[in-house]
């Protein structure tokens, strides 16, 4: 008896509590009752004076609620587990008790053999701990919040030998399997601020590393957002193990979500390899699983293996279709630019390739950010353009998504930079226009003259058109050819001076270009008008 793990229950229905001592396997378990209480004050007196090992209770009780009394343990650093029993879903009551790292949330009614498996876990948990079999004293090196795109990074490196990696991150991988796993968590509310992922994440993180360290030689796990990512090292027998105890994280993962109305979770798993650098590629594969979500659904495990491999286009196509998407970009067509995009993305989500779609994202966001930058810099920057198409990737739920993650922002900075144009639209032609007329003598290009006035060659050369109605090199023409006439007019210049004053280095070329511009040779045009 002197062993056994010590429980309180506490409900303000004294048939709960009843029912509760009836349900629960004692003997089979190893636990012992200490009391039954029926209120918060009483149950907080309780476990102050018996430091039960693990109290079950429900949120609802007199005096002090479930959720103040849990925060008032803590407080005092009582060793206890917490097991919540609730008839209610609400996301502020589960989101609170994961905060104060409670066990398990169960709902009412409560199933015998859901309570008994929690029960069964966590006891056995705490007998571990009782006899000094902790994480401490396993053979499993453990590794949270590790980098680990900047470890997978590390690994594509040609010449980065698997020595050099395991003394930089201190990781001493064995013999065996190696296996990636992605996990992501989507909830239909996650983009509001107001919703805290530390407590969820925290949990299903504890219940990942409690299912695979007693299985793994190493487990990293890093943390980003509503993501989790996993590197797995194990000996090549325990492969079924290791499945069986990621089958097993993931419905108890799925059934702490469910407390949470509209999360769902999905696991990727890349292909297992037998060295420590097909890590990279299972990463990537188990990325590529992840993404598949958006076509197969969430709440399952996805399998790389089992993924159909394909393309919506051929490299021709695909060819074609960025260089109007470039064309557009570069002239802030937004309607092409859309009409383009759609037409693309439209096609992938008939043929169902997700992890196409996210490739797509990335060559339309680096496309025009390459065509760009340096406009979108000016206004905002490229790097915040860039995170805002990640942050609304991230969020993406199904393939159709996708086309409005990208190119939202993308179309809303255009048409924001063409408002900003409409409210001043003369002015980078005055400019422009201010520019040559003190510099007609010098080579002038219609890049040298976009790039003085911040904007695109293609969008700057159909905005001066249509505020002078002639394009720039007519325009540039006129402008010389009327100092010329001028200088022809009122100096004795030789005509292969006044074709250089003018930007004409070559006299003969000059001579044609005056001819076509005013019917006349240089020389005759002194004649008559000098």
């Amino acid at each position: 008896m002197a062993n056994r793990n010590t429980v309180i229950i506490a409900d303000d229905e004294k048939l709960i509590c009843t029912l509760l001592t009836k349900l629960i396997h004692w003997e089979e378990l190893n636990l012992k009752l200490l009391c039954a209480v029926n209120d918060g004050i009483e149950l907080f007196n309780a476990i102050q004076q018996h430091h039960p090992d693990i109290v079950i209770t429900d949120i609802s009780m007199p005096r002090m609620d479930g959720i103040e009394l849990i925060k008032q343990v803590r407080v005092k650093e009582i060793p206890c587990h917490f097991i919540i029993v609730s008839g209610y879903r609400l996301f502020e009551y589960a989101h609170n008790a994961l905060k104060y790292n409670v066990e398990d949330y169960i709902l009412k009614p409560i199933d015998e053999n859901e309570i008994n498996s929690c029960l069964k876990k966590l006891s056995d948990r705490i007998m571990q701990e009782k006899s000094g079999m902790t994480d401490a004293n396993s053979n499993t090196t453990a590794y949270t919040n590790m980098n680990l795109l900047q470890f997978i990074g590390e690994m594509a490196r040609d010449h980065t030998s698997i020595e050099e990696i395991q003394q930089r991150y201190g990781i001493v991988f064995r013999k065996g399997s190696f296996l990636a796993a992605s996990i992501r968590i989507d909830h239909a509310l996650a983009q509001d601020e107001d919703i805290e992922t530390g407590p969820i994440i925290k949990k299903i993180i504890s219940s990942l590393r409690s299912g695979l360290e007693p299985l793994c030689d190493v487990v990293a796990i890093e943390n980003n957002g509503w993501s989790i990512h996993a590197l797995l090292n194990f000996a090549e027998e325990k492969l079924d193990s290791v499945y069986g105890a990621i089958d097993e994280f993931y419905f108890s993962a799925r059934d702490t979500l469910a407390l949470f109305r509209g999360m769902h979770i999905t696991i990727g798993l890349g292909n297992v390899g037998n060295e420590v650098f097909d890590l990279k590629s299972s990463f990537a594969q188990a990325e590529t699983a992840i993404w598949s979500r958006m076509e197969k659904g969430q709440d399952r495990i996805i399998l790389y293996g089992d993924l159909e491999k394909g393309s919506a286009f051929t490299n021709t196509e695909i060819q074609a279709a960025m260089g109007g998407l470039m064309r557009a970009m570069e002239s802030f067509d937004d309607s092409a630019l859309y009409s383009i995009s759609h037409s693309l993305f439209s096609r992938i989500c008939n043929q169902f390739y997700a992890e196409e779609s996210r490739r797509l994202c990335f060559d339309i966001l680096h496309l025009f950010i390459d065509s760009c930058g340096r406009i979108i810099n000016e206004y905002s920057n490229t790097t915040f353009m860039r995170s805002q198409v990640m942050h609304n990737m991230n969020y993406c739920t199904k393939t159709s998504d996708m086309e409005q993650a990208v190119m939202q922002p993308i179309i809303q900075f255009i048409l924001s930079y063409k408002d900003r144009l409409h409210e001043q639209k003369a002015h980078p032609v005055h400019k422009a226009i201010d520019y040559i007329e003190a510099h007609y003598n010098e080579p002038l290009s219609l890049q040298d003259i976009a790039d003085r006035v911040q904007l695109s060659p293609t969008y700057f050369s159909n905005l001066f058109k249509e505020e002078t109605g002639q394009n720039f090199t007519n325009y540039l023409t006129d402008v010389r050819i009327k100092n010329a006439r001028k200088l022809l007019q009122q100096t004795n210049m030789s005509i292969a001076d006044i074709a250089e004053r003018v930007g004409y280095p070559d006299g003969h070329y000059f001579s044609k270009v005056f001819h076509k511009s005013t019917g006349l040779k240089p020389s005759a045009y002194r004649k008559i008008y000098g």
